[in-house]
């Protein structure tokens, strides 16, 4: 017997999915994202904005600093608020003043508002950030309660132990986390710190702050910083007390990969992608001398096996 949608029995195999696709729609990288998360830990392709990391923490900071009555402090919803408007604020930026950069958070929305708002003399931070339970899909930069910060960052964030999640969903910087926050300030001129965090509470951004906020550049030099500092040493410290040997060691996977990937680009100078680094480690691992392995180099030689089979 035919069925068809009105006289079919449950279970419906052929109902359409209501979930999106995406390219993996069975999941079965899973296996491959559980590798790499442990090889890197802290690490996504995220972190090609390493600064977000520093420019998060010193905006927790900036709210756990409100005072307690401030109208962001009364609920979560205020937090995210008070992040989202950060972020959309820095998307202007760096849309007006560093339109090549890539991986700006909000870009799209704020290139699309920018004639719209520049009529105004202001671009309007509350309108486009702020996000309640009835705000409309689509009409604000980013549909995430949370905005990037909670869907994106703060997991990395997270395992590097810079957040933590408090009770009442309420996120918050760690002591290792104020370090950060504080080298970032360290690298912002008080005055444009200021700045920011005023226009964060106003919920408007005029268009000649945007000659004023110069040092929140994404791609700003931080050559003799301390916060270059800190980065460098996050990302060649130990893996965390999570990433344990069965020896009970912590590991060192992140800084053996970023090793053996620098190693692999000073001899594959003439490779097309990146992308070849895992086959370098599998091949490298058919042919030499298992003397001076590395854990890392089992893990990804693991890695390209599993991406084999996928």
């Amino acid at each position: 017997m035919a069925y068809n949608t009105t006289s079919f029995s449950f279970p419906f195999w052929a109902k359409s999915a209501d979930f999106i696709r995406g390219r993996d729609p069975l999941g079965i990288q899973n296996s491959s994202i559980a590798l790499y998360s442990k090889l890197l830990p802290g690490m996504t392709n995220l972190t090609l904005r390493l600064r977000y990391y520093g420019f998060y923490l010193w905006v927790l900071d900036e709210y756990d600093l409100l005072p307690s009555d401030n109208i962001f402090k009364q609920s979560a919803r205020g937090e995210y608020n008070f992040i989202r408007r950060a972020e959309l604020i820095l998307a202007y930026f760096m849309a007006n003043k560093h339109p090549e950069e890539q991986s700006v958070i909000g870009i799209n929305f704020a290139v699309k508002k920018q004639a719209e708002y520049e009529v105004l003399g202001y671009y309007d931070i509350a309108l486009g950030a702020d996000k309640f339970s009835a705000t409309d899909k689509g009409s604000v930069y980013w549909d995430y309660s949370s905005g990037a910060f909670g869907q994106y960052y703060f997991g990395s964030l997270s395992s590097l132990k810079l957040v933590e999640a408090k009770s009442g969903n309420y996120f918050a910087r760690t002591e290792v986390g104020l370090e950060l926050a504080n080298a970032y300030r360290n690298s912002v001129p008080e005055k444009q710190r200021s700045l920011f965090v005023e226009r964060i509470l106003e919920g408007k951004l005029y268009i000649e702050d945007l000659e004023n906020l110069s040092d929140f550049a994404l791609n700003k030099n931080l050559n003799n910083t301390e916060e270059k500092e800190f980065y460098l040493k996050m990302l060649l410290d130990r893996d965390g007390e999570n990433f344990v040997k069965m020896t009970g060691e912590i590991t060192f996977q992140r800084k053996q990969s970023i090793l053996l990937f620098l190693n692999f680009l000073e001899k594959e100078a003439d490779s097309e992608t990146f992308r070849d680094f895992p086959k370098f480690i599998y091949d490298y691992l058919k042919s030499e001398d298992l003397e001076n392995i590395e854990d890392a180099h089992f893990g990804w030689y693991y890695y390209y096996l599993n991406e084999l089979v996928h």
